[in-house]
């Protein structure tokens, strides 16, 4: 499995994704929290994707994305996935039955388990508010 996130703690989707019964995982901690990615590592993945394939190890290659990471650039990933269209399976009944690459969006659940007093204060919703501009420049700015 070769992932393509930037989460804050890769530990946890690394350890989850061994427990729904990956075999092998790459990726995970390879790119800070809120990362912009470009058709640079994508091509890269790609190109990890169709070695392992080819290796014979593995009978099929999964490309994973957070939920997270896909909405946050959502118009990239659909072209992303036009261009490799040939190659990525995605289960669906006009995928490619023959590809051994599949494209894939991890869904996930937010659960608040305690009240954070950090959170609550006006100097937090502006640090919160800061991070997302500064999100929305880096994704101009990959444009």
């Amino acid at each position: 499995m070769l992932v393509l996130t930037g989460v804050g703690s890769p530990k946890t989707v690394d350890a989850h994704l061994k427990k729904l019964g990956a075999l092998h995982v790459e990726g995970c901690g390879a790119h800070e929290d809120h990362h912009y990615f470009d058709s640079d590592e994508v091509h890269e993945a790609m190109q990890r994707a169709r070695e392992l394939v080819s290796s014979g190890e593995y009978s099929h290659v999964c490309l994973m994305l957070t939920e997270k990471d896909f909405w946050r650039q959502r118009h990239f990933w659909h072209s992303v996935f036009m261009r490799y269209a040939g190659e990525i399976y995605d289960g669906s009944e006009t995928g490619s039955k023959k590809s051994r690459i599949g494209a894939y969006v991890i869904h996930g659940e937010l659960q608040l388990v305690q009240h954070d007093k950090r959170f609550s204060s006006a100097t937090a919703m502006w640090g919160a508010m800061l991070r997302l501009a500064q999100d929305h420049y880096r994704y101009r700015k990959n444009l």
